[in-house]
């Protein structure tokens, strides 16, 4: 969802809620990011670049973090069904290949974790090492078979 459409949504919730829920049957919201915890970045030596909110908003921060608690409760308000949730940069870009696949691996892991917990309300876009396509369509296989993520 682009910034504007989540800041009125965030500031005018219960509003959208009642519209959203008396015009339509089911609201999904596509590419929510997400972040994973700061033991996963660290392994990989990752580091937003300053430029990224995030990096130097700890609010906006905990909210890339907290899906399970906080973004359901917004999500609640919101009257959003279900969010498809795309990792937030840095991504694995910034990653030698090896890297990159391991790091894939493991995003990857810990969004189907929480995917598994609450299936009726996310899902997820697959985290790819797309520097080296072989690897990256080993990865897309391992996830939709072993998860069923249904995006990429």
């Amino acid at each position: 969802m682009s910034t504007w459409l989540n800041t009125i949504i965030f500031k005018c919730r219960k509003r959208v809620a009642k519209i959203v829920r008396n015009n339509f049957k089911k609201i999904i919201a596509l590419e929510e990011h997400f972040s994973v915890p700061d033991k996963i970045t660290r392994k990989y030596k990752m580091v937003p670049p300053p430029a990224f909110s995030y990096a130097q908003d700890p609010d906006i921060k905990r909210r890339l973090l907290d899906i399970e608690t906080l973004r359901i409760n917004e999500m609640n308000e919101a009257g959003v069904d279900l969010q498809v949730l795309s990792l937030v940069a840095p991504g694995k870009e910034q990653l030698d290949i090896e890297e990159a696949v391991a790091f894939s691996r493991e995003v990857n892991d810990y969004v189907a974790d929480i995917i598994m917990k609450h299936p009726e309300r996310f899902a997820a876009f697959a985290t790819l090492p797309i520097a080296d396509p072989e690897k990256a369509v080993d990865e897309l296989e391992r996830t939709v078979k072993q998860y069923i993520l249904k995006a990429l």
